[in-house]
């Protein structure tokens, strides 16, 4: 079984998270995702808008995702003690997208993970992220915000990708022949832990 590590503030969860998911499921078995604490964040980026339960509820709630965890260690920090020692146990390889990672230091935070063969890239999907949907919130009614900016396209390349169509078919109850559907609508803008709650509820 290969073991895939992916982490991140993840705020605000979004279609980018949700594809970065995805497309590091593939390239293993297994993914784990490590979910950094907001002071650690804090420190590096930014305060960030959902705390640290309302992300990991997000997470839990991500059908790609195996296991969710707190995690306030870096990658290297979780590969090599003190002595340079490899003493990491929860993974194989590391997962990102293929945008550059560069710690507050200058440093690739993934270098290690790459010197010894342990980081695995998949394309990263354009025009999402948690800082583009803090400006189209802040710039909702203004004209300063541009159509192509409020309506970002998933990459359909990816979409169209035959594994990952392939994948997300294998997904979830393969057998829906007598079984009871449950209907719920909504909006769903800006989707949260409570949406996530609320879904898992009709769900069980």
């Amino acid at each position: 079984m290969v073991r895939i590590w992916i982490e991140g503030c993840f705020d605000l969860y979004h279609p980018g998270h949700v594809f970065a998911f995805l497309m590091a499921k593939l390239l293993g078995d297994y993914l784990t995702a490590g979910l950094r604490p907001s002071d650690i964040i804090e420190i590096h980026k930014r305060k960030p808008i959902l705390n640290d339960d309302e992300r990991y509820t997000m997470l839990e709630g991500c059908k790609y995702i195996d296991k969710t965890i707190n995690s306030r260690f870096s990658v290297k920090e979780m590969m090599e003690d003190e002595n340079g020692k490899h003493v990491n146990k929860l993974f194989d390889f590391v997962a990102h997208g293929n945008d550059p990672v560069v710690c507050w230091n200058g440093v690739d935070c993934y270098q290690v993970a790459k010197e010894r063969l342990m980081y695995k890239e998949f394309k990263r999907v354009c025009g999402f992220s948690t800082t583009n949907l803090i400006k189209r919130i802040i710039l909702r009614n203004s004209s300063i915000l541009q159509e192509n900016d409020y309506f970002a396209e998933i990459d359909k390349e990816i979409l169209e990708n035959e594994e990952c169509r392939k994948f997300i078919s294998q997904i979830g109850p393969q057998n829906e022949e007598n079984k009871r559907v449950i209907y719920i609508s909504g909006t769903f803008d800006l989707f949260h832990a409570g949406h996530v709650s609320i879904l898992k509820y009709a769900r069980e």
